[in-house]
């Protein structure tokens, strides 16, 4: 918070670089701290694996294997969530080499499964990534969920856009059970899907055996928020800022808490306990 406050009031331009660094929905919803929405739609929970065995190969190479390992992070990404997006899909937040992302309005769950249909035959397609530490395949397992997804804009100062609630726990626990290659549903997504697209049961979930046909047409308009550097962490802000986009690598320690209970909490108190 101490550095939020030494940075200096955001201009038009440093808004227009901040863009790509939040959520769709924040641009479209502007909240204020602490205040909550609640959307019908679909979230994808995708977790790429390889990319541990990756890093720890290129790690042996200092500065030049960060270098590597940026533009292997960037072209993949890229790649894939270009194919979600492309579809309506808004990326919510990064879990390491994970992806959250949400899609809504007319025909979501239809769009969702499609895209991470989409992402998973891409990521097949680019067969295993060449490095200067030989070569690691990428592989990709998905969770969706379709039905009521609680946002919530925790924070003061620096911000955070926050999914949780039962569509949270489904999502993550569809993705749990899914092994690599697969894309598992819950029942509410899979009840959306044409019976072809339905495969056998695993868990609690239904596997995606066929991808689904579905229409789209991207909407028109842009972002319009006027506070996005609330949402972006102030050292990153200060590296947009400044132009640096070179890798860097550091030792670092690194902190990483679990927080429990908010399903329970949000039945026994209700959202504004959970905020």
């Amino acid at each position: 918070m101490v550095e939020m406050a030494t940075l200096k009031p955001p201009s038009v331009t440093t808004l227009s670089l901040l863009v790509p660094f939040v959520p769709r929905i924040l641009t479209q919803w502007a909240p204020g701290p602490g205040e909550q929405t609640t959307i019908e739609g679909t979230l994808v929970f995708a977790d790429i694996s390889g990319f541990t065995a990756l890093s720890e190969r290129l790690s042996e190479l200092g500065k030049a294997g960060a270098e590597e390992l940026t533009a292997i992070l960037t072209d993949v990404f890229t790649d894939l969530l270009g194919h979600a997006e492309s579809l309506g899909g808004d990326l919510l937040s990064f879990g390491g080499d994970a992806l959250l992302l949400m899609f809504s309005g007319d025909g979501h769950a239809g769009r969702a499964v499609r895209a991470a249909a989409m992402m998973r035959k891409r990521l097949k397609e680019r067969g295993p990534v060449t490095t200067g530490r030989g070569k690691v395949r990428l592989r990709i397992s998905m969770g969706v969920h379709t039905g009521e997804i609680l946002l919530v804009a925790a924070g003061v100062t620096q911000r955070e856009l926050l999914v949780v609630g039962p569509a949270a726990t489904a999502v993550t626990d569809m993705e749990s059970a899914a092994e690599a290659g697969e894309i598992l549903c819950s029942p509410s997504t899979a009840a959306a899907l044409p019976r072809a697209c339905r495969g056998a049961c695993k868990g609690d979930g239904i596997l995606l055996a066929r991808m689904p046909v579905v229409g789209y047409e991207p909407e028109p308009g842009g972002p319009t928020a006027s506070e996005l550097d609330s949402y972006v962490p102030a050292a990153v802000r200060r590296l947009v800022e400044a132009g640096i986009d070179e890798p860097e690598p550091r030792y670092v320690a690194v902190g990483f808490v679990h927080v429990g209970g908010t399903d329970q909490l949000l039945a026994d108190r209700g959202i504004a306990e959970v905020v």
